[in-house]
């Protein structure tokens, strides 16, 4: 039977592990970077940044499917900048 006395107790002994790796990562930005990675540039005043496409492993077509879904544009002209953000998601600029 658990004990219910206690306000939190870890079930697994890497649930320790995981709010260490989150606290050092709040409190020290590099840390942060280190293990949640950084943002990536994919589009600078209307121009695709091929060296963020490569590092980000997407497509000029996913980008473009992005800046439809988030940006509410259909061309890079008017993008001002996207950034593959840190959870995945592409952030547009206009």
């Amino acid at each position: 039977m658990p004990d219910f006395s206690r306000p939190w107790q870890p079930r697994r002994p890497w649930s320790w592990c995981n709010l260490l790796l989150a606290k050092l990562a709040m409190h020290a930005p590099w840390f942060g970077h280190l293990i949640k990675g950084r943002e990536i540039k994919l589009v600078e005043n209307g121009r695709i940044l091929y060296d963020g496409l490569a590092k980000a492993d997407i497509t000029e077509h996913d980008l473009l499917e992005a800046l439809r879904s988030q940006g509410r544009v259909e061309s890079f002209e008017p993008v001002k900048a996207a950034y593959l953000e840190r959870n995945g998601k592409i952030s547009v600029i206009t």
